[in-house]
């Protein structure tokens, strides 16, 4: 008989699966949520290693189909702290949480988030966030004041490494800081996307974390003793926070480490700010050796400033393998672009180069696309390199305009990496826009 087909039989006669048939089975059903459940039905000799597949990672949403409307219906964290309360243990095998509200309603009526998440301590990634849809922000002092706990508490979290938050306001830009400041030192992965703090009372409320004696200080210092950091992501809601998050991590009495990162998600402003966050930058550069994922958002209003300030030296980005860059391809940025062609001449371990550009625009180029200077240097430069560079160019939906880029418009304008095969040029919605641009890798 084949060795998968000898089932032992226990006590009263049920069927032992070979742990070594489960592990097969469920290499191939591990992100397949109903597959895992109907093992579990099936036999009792998945249940175990489905409960940590499907307990590993949990998300708390909006009740779909309008159901927040409804204040009778329990939210996702009532129904996840009635589970714990009658199978303590399956708090253990969360690794992961996603709290995630579009509409915001059931976070500010939650009473079960403070029970729910000092359970779960093994946790290791915790993301929050408006969501993909809502414009709207998470408003931290508008929560009850013990789920405001409960969610700073969790942010100390001693096995912590990944913290994300998008769309969430503060009482205080200080608060954003103290957040990190205060984390475990095995935080090593830290995203922070359209994160706000107005140093303001909200009708009468402030943060629980903030002039409430649970944690806030006036003057935020770094951690006790240094502390690395591997993948690091910041898009701020005004441009003046970029420089003073940057100024604050950077400063050495902070005690972070820049040497081991490998991921940098950095925003660069308009024409007030770009100096100032440009010289940010290149600090970061050359702090972090070891970076190879860059992602550079420069989509904001320059009008002649970076002309007039100019010329720029180029950055050293030798250890790059893989460049996102958010750049206006047709008209106010092609100075930047030309700039990053200079730039890509140190880049001698590139990969993968990827740029996003919004598709709608609101007049045709005045020089036919397939004509633009800048882009025929690009071209040139990425297919005479020694190694094989692939070209991406991702047109982001547009909502409006009165004209619009299609993928064969660029297609023709990069013939040469074109005729290698390294070209590729595709559309992504808004909800991509919002991982790849805003930061939001988690959603």
């Amino acid at each position: 008989m084949d060795r998968w087909m000898e089932l032992d039989l226990g006590a009263g006669g049920t069927p032992t699966i070979p742990e070594e048939l489960i592990d097969k089975i469920l290499d191939l059903l591990w992100d397949d949520q109903e597959a895992l459940k109907q093992s579990c039905l099936a036999s009792r000799s998945f249940v175990r290693t489905c409960q940590k597949l499907i307990f590993e990672c949990i998300w708390l949403e909006d009740i779909p189909s309008g159901g927040y409307l409804n204040g009778h219906l329990l939210t996702m964290a009532q129904r996840l702290g009635l589970l714990l309360r009658s199978t303590p243990h399956l708090a253990l095998l969360i690794n992961g949480l996603h709290i995630v509200s579009d509409c915001g309603n059931w976070l500010t009526r939650d009473k079960s988030l403070p029970f729910v998440l000092p359970l779960l301590v093994n946790l290791r990634r915790f993301y929050i966030s408006n969501g993909k849809k809502n414009p709207d922000y998470i408003i931290i002092p508008y929560l009850p004041k013990a789920v405001q706990e409960a969610l700073f508490a969790t942010w100390r979290s001693p096995k912590l490494t990944h913290i994300g938050m998008g769309y969430i306001a503060f009482a205080s830009f200080e608060d954003v800081l103290s957040v990190i400041s205060q984390s475990s030192h095995s935080v090593r992965n830290i995203a922070i996307c359209m994160v706000d703090g107005e140093d303001m009372e909200f009708d009468g409320q402030f943060n629980a974390n903030h002039d409430s004696g649970i944690n806030g200080q006036p003057v935020i210092p770094g951690p006790s003793s240094t502390r690395g950091i591997d993948s690091l992501t910041f898009t701020p809601c005004e441009d003046e926070h970029s420089a003073q998050f940057y100024t604050w991590l950077l400063n050495p009495k902070t005690n972070f480490s820049w040497s081991s990162l490998r991921k940098l998600h950095f925003h660069i402003g308009g024409q007030y700010t770009f100096e100032e966050d440009l010289s940010l930058f290149r600090h970061i550069l050359t702090a972090s050796p070891s970076i190879e994922e860059l992602h550079i958002s420069m989509y904001n209003s320059f009008g002649n400033a970076w002309t007039n300030s100019g010329p720029h030296e180029p950055v050293d980005i030798s250890s790059i393998r893989v460049l996102h860059l958010v750049v206006d391809l047709i008209k106010s940025d092609l100075p930047i672009l030309e700039w990053w062609c200079d730039n890509l001449t140190s880049a001698l371990a590139l990969e993968s180069f990827e740029i996003y550009k919004d598709a709608s625009v609101y007049s045709l180029p005045e020089t036919p696309l397939d004509l633009v200077l800048v882009w025929k240097c690009l071209d040139e430069i990425l297919s005479s390199a020694d190694r094989d560079i692939k070209l991406k160019i991702r047109l982001i939906l547009p909502y409006n305009g009165s004209f619009c880029l299609f993928t064969d418009d660029l297609r023709h304008c990069f013939p040469r990496m074109r005729d290698k095969g390294r070209l590729e040029v595709d559309c992504v919605d808004r909800v991509e826009r919002h991982r790849r641009i805003a930061g939001l890798y988690w959603l």
